[in-house]
């Protein structure tokens, strides 16, 4: 595992992820805060996963893994510029995984949502 020095207590993510509607959406929202001087990351690459454990009708255990169609989408985006804190954005639509899930199936089910930033500093 990469673990950048002294890059923990510059980047830093939200404790939490917020579930409320925006543009008459239902999106899942993260935060994300730069708290350096210079606020350009070249090359940023921004992915999101969804996982959790699943047992198989045969009862084998797994991990099932999602990625999740965030905004802003980085794959075409020579930096990002943090003048403020960035909103990572998922619309929780049909193609979503938290689609059929209520807020009492979130609440029970166990899972993890992974995060991962990637970026140069120079």
């Amino acid at each position: 595992m990469s673990q950048p020095r002294n890059r923990s207590k510059t980047i830093i993510f939200s404790n939490q992820a917020v579930i409320t509607v925006r543009n008459k959406k239902l999106c899942l929202i993260i935060r994300i805060g730069d708290l350096r001087d210079d606020n350009f990351i070249l090359g940023t690459q921004i992915s999101a996963k969804l996982l959790r454990r699943r047992i198989s009708l045969e009862g084998e255990v797994y991990q099932e893994m999602h990625n999740i169609t965030i905004n802003p989408e980085t794959t075409s985006e020579s930096c990002i510029f943090f003048v403020w804190p960035l909103d990572i954005v998922h619309v929780i639509d049909e193609h979503s995984p938290f689609y059929n899930m209520t807020a009492a199936d979130l609440v029970r089910e166990r899972f993890e949502l992974l995060l991962v930033m990637e970026g140069t500093n120079e």
